[in-house]
């Protein structure tokens, strides 16, 4: 996302850094603020943002389904307190979330639209709750926020190149997390970067089921 917009000059870009500088940052049109999502405040950025485009996760490699819970917690707490933010300010600031299809657990044979209800599967029992601020906006249609919900992403940095690319070259075999009926649909990140910075400039609100059709 960061490198395409980082070529097109007509964006004012505010990055939040946490731990590790993000890529293309000495691009001319982005400037980084350093800050953790719970202390992120707008209203201190040199624009108030016309978008934000959320794609940030608390993340916990220890104490297994304890630990995504507790910070899972914590991200619906921040998650919270940056809408409040947004609703306070009065202005007419766009929210892109962007989330996964695990959310929908697993449906083989059939078809899953934007009002399949949620059934969680794997990770996503506990990551469910630091999304739950925005898919309560979303479902009376809240006029500032966007949750984009996207397949396996095929691409530098992605779970699909962990999971499965990266152990196919190192054990030359194909790994097998589930049942043998699982379907699985993917996106380029390029494809999906684009389509996040579309979505910037036209006028939907509302869930969004993001997929390559073939």
């Amino acid at each position: 996302i960061l490198k395409q917009l980082a070529d097109k000059d007509q964006y004012y870009v505010t990055v939040v850094q946490h731990n590790n500088p993000p890529p293309f940052s000495k691009a001319g049109n982005i400037h980084i603020i350093s800050s953790s999502i719970s202390n992120l405040n707008l209203s201190s950025f040199d624009h108030f943002p016309d978008v934000v485009i959320h794609a940030a996760r608390n993340r916990t490699g220890r104490f297994g389904r304890l630990g995504r819970f507790i910070l899972s917690m914590k991200g619906r707490y921040e998650n919270k307190k940056l809408l409040n933010q947004i609703e306070r300010s009065n202005k007419r600031t766009k929210i892109i979330y962007i989330s996964g299809r695990l959310m929908y657990g697993s449906h083989p044979n059939e078809l899953i639209t934007e009002s399949s209800p949620l059934h969680p599967l794997s990770s996503a029992s506990e990551y469910v709750n630091a999304e739950l601020p925005f898919y309560q906006a979303v479902l009376p249609n809240d006029p500032n926020v966007i949750m984009l919900r996207v397949p396996w992403v095929i691409g530098y940095g992605s779970w699909f190149k962990w999971f499965y690319a990266d152990y196919i070259k190192t054990y030359k075999e194909i790994p097998l997390y589930t049942h043998n009926k699982g379907m699985m649909t993917f996106i380029d990140i390029e494809d999906l970067a684009q389509s996040i910075i579309r979505l910037c400039n036209i006028d939907f609100r509302g869930l969004l089921n993001l997929f390559y059709p073939k």
